[in-house]
């Protein structure tokens, strides 16, 4: 998608789609919104499992505490209309200033595309 300079995160000769990825910019296309949104996690980093870097593993408390900085700061940049906490890791971290949507990975699609057509 964004080409290089970047680097991709395996050594696959070809690129993949993330499945959560694909639904969320769905429903930001769906809606005409790429544009008029800014993704951003709550966790900056790739947390995985040691040793598999293509892995998944739910942040440590450390790591979302250390997040959450980037996080208010964009938001206090940016000034958002609007802030969603997508996941309840990302919710719960923002607290009352985000509104919940599931998170579309572990079988949570259908509900994440409801939430946000809602508040599209």
């Amino acid at each position: 998608r964004w080409g290089d300079p970047y680097r991709r995160s395996g050594r696959r000769p070809r690129p993949w789609k993330e499945p959560s990825g694909t639904v969320v910019h769905g429903v930001l296309e769906e809606f005409d919104a790429e544009r008029q949104v800014i993704l951003w996690n709550t966790v900056p980093t790739h947390p995985h499992l040691p040793e598999q870097p293509l892995s998944n593993r739910r942040p440590s408390r450390p790591e979302v505490a250390a997040g959450l900085t980037y996080v208010q700061r964009l938001i206090d940049i940016v000034r958002p209309r609007l802030v969603v906490g997508v996941g309840r890791i990302a919710a719960e971290t923002l607290g009352s200033r985000a509104v919940y949507v599931r998170h579309p990975a572990q079988s949570g699609a259908t509900a994440f595309r409801a939430g946000m057509r809602a508040l599209l």
